[in-house]
């Protein structure tokens, strides 16, 4: 099953966007686990096919119209880095998504020694200082405001 979680992640996400929802609940916040799964790798296939060869069936009032929608509504998630702290998953994510929608996450203790190695390829992965306190708290503390920790 665990090959089975970035596609099923993508697809989630992709449904929401899809089908209205995420326009339709705009303050509502979701993070998306393991770096959005498969989500980056697969957003332009969403949002081309689905505004071209399946523009037809997006009916719904709030369904994204067009391309450009459908990118901007895929890129309103926000992206846990749990278990996806390779260079090559980074690389993508990094050109892809907003960067203040990247947070920190391990899957402690789920994950066992894969959350160590997943963490310590983001620890040596070459990014500015700021980027890096941002992704591994900013982020998340703007995300959460009530919980900002006060100088």
């Amino acid at each position: 099953p665990f090959i089975d979680y970035p596609p099923e992640t993508a697809r989630t996400a992709s449904d929401l966007v899809l089908s209205g929802r995420k326009r339709q609940f705009p303050s509502c916040k979701i993070i998306l686990s393991h770096a959005g799964g498969t989500l980056p790798y697969i957003a332009d296939r969403v949002s081309v096919l689905s505004a071209t060869i399946f523009a037809g069936i997006l009916d719904d009032e709030h369904s994204p119209r067009g391309a450009e929608q459908v990118m901007e509504d895929l890129k309103s998630f926000y992206f846990d880095l749990a278990l996806g702290g390779s260079s090559t998953v980074l690389d993508l994510l990094a050109n892809w998504a907003p960067p203040n929608h990247i947070l920190y996450g391990s899957d402690f203790p789920f994950a066992g020694g894969a959350a160590d190695y997943f963490d310590a390829a983001l620890e040596s992965y070459p990014m500015n200082d700021q980027i890096k306190r941002e992704c591994y708290q900013g982020n998340a503390q703007d995300l959460f405001s009530r919980l900002r920790l006060h100088d």
